[in-house]
């Protein structure tokens, strides 16, 4: 007999699927059409910005240039597409290799394009689709639609990093992977039967994230796989404890019934197989290949001491009361500047305990999902590097960005309370109350990230007018294979330069001319990069305005040069420029002095072409290399040239405050950056070198103080001419005679520390001296 009431229910199931997925689809559209407009905004052309957001276009470009694909793919990373033309390790490019590889493509087939905005809602799309047809295998299709919009559009830290942190917000095969484990998870400890569409589903997606960014996004699909195995194989284990021939005969029927149903769908299954394979090959050999360059270099941040607070997992986006306002110290963390670290939203934190609350008595079908959740939450990378346990977590460094992943991780443990049998007028009122607190949390989420400038709507981008397009097309049809900037910006955790603000990010320019750049900026500083330049002499050439109190110099960037370069500086760009296969300059006036932008126009010729960078670096000007010049190409030499740095005369009967920039100009070896009101030496030595007109006996005065009791040694041209004792205690003032009879033309007077204190700093040991203050030269009466 046919069971009637099976009958009939079956076949509500089936209408309540045909309009639900209609439904589901349209609001996704809506969404859609929403971000698209309002969220996203700039839609006509490519992201031109400033800072990381820059970076992500030139990675692109530069994996177009350095990939070879067979047998597998393989990256170029030391090369010198930057820092021309010394070159260096790319390691630590912001590479996310399914970003890269879309961008090469478009860009190389379509040209410029919006490409990152798509990819974007791509990436949105994808997770709220995927989402719901992974979660109706498990709950019913209403619930499952609902979540996995959540999921998918509620992701409020995600949107707020797109474009300016877009590698945290391109999540989707590492969400849908949580997702699919969840489900795994759910089925397994409720014996419900497990398709084979689902498994090899879970390794498909596993491979598809390596194409994600590799640091942190693809680190949680791992960790929550990972961990999904490791309490599959407990489960089984704990169910057979007493039986190992039950625990044989459990595994045979598992893949036994996986053959057949396999045998059923092979079409499927196989396409799904080809998508798995095909990740594998496209992102594991780039994958570990950066992954055992970078495990090369030392952790540049050994000792990261950010801490983010887990209570703000609890933060409501209300208008009294949000996230931002615990970003004013109230939590006692220091998290990242502009994210909703740690706050996915209230909603979704009362969502999971209620979750926890009601499905307590299932906890084995969300264990895993807790466990992910717990070692991202306490994450401390000094005191308590619960992620560190993995080594493939081994450069986290930054807690907060595990809330990309928190909204599917916090969805899935609400989910855990389903079916709920009793009590349905308290769940109707209780999803109630939660949409209602998730829609104003989004509202409010909204706003916050519009007051920002880092935030998708309100973000400082470049809108490229027919002036810009003109100034690419003259550098990209110039002869020589890359361009000089002048000035260029090296950064990463160590930086090359003072108009990090200014030029971070400059070298995106390369996706639009295809020359070889020097400006970069790295992730994470390399040991060696820098190396050249600062042999070269290259950081002598960069003249900071104000001092290190803040006046004229903001963060790790000045307003423009100081001064104008003097003869061995002008002689040494000449040869620079003039030896290596540069197109042309590509010069930023708004950043130098009037004198220096018309003595370039004088040596190098007129502009070609013009343009307007803002934000950025303001105007912008292409000086071709003339033809003539290229008879003296000599790359070789134009990469071993040392600035002769010039020697400035002494200032006398003034003091010398080292906390200023203008002081620069004398210091030799042995000197950090400037303090507030001060300057320290970093050596066991450290120099002044100056040129006098004439011998005569001086007087200096100095005040400084030592790292505890410490003897100073001065030497005058190589010849002892005096010591201090400090005690350690405090400031101290003293005096020293300059014999006359010791002075050169050109003098040299060195401070050495032989009793210098070892400090352990950002960038390694340093041996701590002396700590200067100011340095005053007077001249000595005859009587005197």
């Amino acid at each position: 007999m046919v069971d009637v009431e099976s009958v009939e229910t079956s076949g509500e199931e089936r209408k309540s699927r045909s309009r639900v997925l209609p439904v589901f689809l349209l609001a996704v559209l809506l969404f859609v059409c929403f971000f698209w407009f309002s969220v996203i905004g700039y839609v006509d052309g490519p992201i031109i910005g400033e800072g990381d957001t820059a970076q992500y276009a030139f990675t692109g470009f530069y994996f177009s240039k350095n990939i070879s694909w067979l047998p597998f793919p393989h990256l170029n990373l030391e090369s010198n597409w930057t820092h021309y033309p010394y070159g260096a390790n790319h390691v630590f490019l912001h590479w996310a290799f399914e970003r890269d590889m879309l961008f090469a493509f478009l860009n190389g087939v379509f040209g410029t394009g919006p490409w990152f905005q798509l990819y974007f809602l791509f990436s949105m799309i994808l997770t709220t689709v995927g989402s719901f047809f992974i979660l109706r295998t498990a709950w019913e299709e209403k619930l499952a639609a609902t979540a996995a919009i959540v999921i998918g559009f509620c992701n409020f830290y995600a949107i707020r990093k797109f474009p300016a942190h877009m590698p945290h917000s391109i999540v989707h095969w590492t969400v849908l992977g949580i997702v699919l484990d969840g489900v795994l998870m759910r089925k397994a400890v409720l014996r419900e039967k497990i398709s084979p569409h689902l498994i090899i589903a879970r390794f498909a997606l596993l491979s598809l994230s390596f194409g994600l960014e590799l640091g942190y996004i693809a680190g949680f699909s791992l960790l929550s796989f990972s961990l999904c195995i490791l309490a599959l194989a407990v489960l089984l284990i704990s169910r057979h404890r007493n039986s190992s021939e039950g625990l044989r005969k459990t595994v045979g029927a598992f893949f036994s019934e996986q053959k057949h149903q396999a045998r059923a769908t092979p079409r499927s299954l196989g396409a799904l197989l080809v998508i798995a394979l095909a990740a594998m090959w496209l992102y594991l050999p780039l994958s570990a290949q950066i992954a055992l360059e970078a495990g090369s270099v030392d952790n540049p941040h050994p000792h990261y001491r950010r801490f983010e607070n887990p209570l703000r997992i609890f933060l409501p986006f209300l208008p009294s009361f949000n996230p931002e306002m615990a970003d004013r110290g109230i939590l006692g963390d220091h998290g990242e500047n502009w994210g909703f670290h740690f706050s996915p939203g209230l909603s979704f934190t009362l969502f999971a305990l209620f979750g926890l609350y009601c499905g307590r008595s299932r906890w084995r079908t969300f264990a895993p999902t807790l466990v992910v959740l717990l070692l991202c939450l306490f994450f401390y990378p000094a005191k308590f590097p619960t992620l560190h346990l993995f080594p493939w977590f081994h450069f986290a460094r930054v807690p907060g960005r595990a809330t990309a992943v928190f909204p599917a991780l916090l969805v899935l443990l609400g989910l855990a309370a389903w079916p709920l049998e009793r009590h349905p007028r308290l769940k109707s009122l209780g999803a109630a109350a939660l949409i209602l607190l998730l829609v104003t949390e989004s509202t409010v989420a909204r706003q916050l990230m519009s007051k920002d400038r880092m935030s998708p709507s309100t973000r400082r981008l470049f809108t490229p007018d027919d002036g810009f397009w003109d100034l690419m097309r003259s550098i990209r049809e110039a002869r020589g294979e890359a361009v000089f900037e002048w000035p260029f910006a090296l950064s990463s955790g160590r930086q090359l330069g003072i108009f990090n603000r200014r030029l971070k990010g400059i070298n995106q320019l390369a996706q639009f001319h295809h020359k070889k750049v020097i400006s970069v900026h790295f992730g994470r500083p390399v040991e060696g990069n820098l190396l050249p330049f600062v042999n070269a002499g290259w950081p002598h050439l960069f003249f900071p305005i104000g001092n290190a109190k803040g006046e004229g110099l903001r963060g790790f960037s000045s307003p423009r040069q100081r001064r104008d370069f003097v003869g061995p500086e002008w002689d040494f760009i000449s040869n620079f420029f003039e030896l290596n296969d540069f197109c042309g300059i590509l010069l930023f006036p708004d950043l130098l002095p009037e004198e220096t932008v018309e003595t370039f126009h004088s040596r190098f010729g007129e502009a070609r072409a013009s343009s307007l960078l803002s934000p950025g670096p303001g105007r912008v000007e292409f000086i071709p290399k003339a033809s003539e010049m290229r008879s003296e190409l000599d790359p070789a030499a134009g990469a071993a040239l040392h600035l002769i740095r010039p020697v400035f005369p002494l200032p006398l009967s003034k003091r010398l405050q080292f906390n200023e920039f203008a002081i620069d100009d004398l210091l030799g070896a042995g000197w950090d950056r400037p303090r507030p009101g001060e300057r320290d030496s970093n050596s066991g030595r450290a120099e002044l070198v100056f040129s006098l007109a004439h011998p005569e006996t001086l007087r200096l005065m100095v005040r400084a103080s030592t790292w505890g009791e410490q003897r100073v040694l001065f030497f005058l041209n190589g010849e002892e001419i005096g010591s201090v004792d400090f005690d350690g205690r405090g400031t101290q003032e003293f005096r020293l005679r300059l014999p006359a009879e010791k002075q050169k033309e050109e003098n040299t007077l060195s401070l050495s520390f032989p009793e210098a204190r070892e400090v352990e700093g950002r960038n390694g040991k340093l041996r701590k001296g002396i700590r200067v203050s100011w340095m005053r030269f007077d001249r000595v009466a005859a009587d005197g």
